[in-house]
């Protein structure tokens, strides 16, 4: 993975902790798959709007999917493997941190 590419995930983490708390989520619930909705409302108990946002940028990174079916956008992780165990160093690193 390209250096800039994972300097503009961390910028994107550290900006917007609802993106860190969705990939964790991923994270512990890799083939997950919902509505923004869903995922507000079930998985990060977060504000609607706020939760699109994110997965609007999480989707940009490439590190949520989305996937149009009857009508209805559905997000799920990134199939990319080297990607997840990136986002999986990341966040534990982040939360040595704190």
């Amino acid at each position: 993975m390209e250096n800039h590419k994972i300097d503009e995930i961390i910028a994107l983490l550290e900006q917007y902790p609802l993106c860190a708390k969705i990939v964790a989520y991923f994270l512990e619930n890799r083939h997950a798959m919902d509505t923004v909705r869903g995922i507000a409302e079930w998985w990060i108990q977060e504000d609607l709007d706020a939760t699109q946002v994110a997965l609007h940028h999480l989707v940009e990174q490439g590190i949520v999917v989305v996937r149009f079916y009857i009508g209805t956008n559905f997000y799920s992780f990134t199939p990319d493997p080297k990607l997840q165990a990136k986002l999986e160093d990341l966040l534990r690193e982040s939360g040595s941190r704190d």
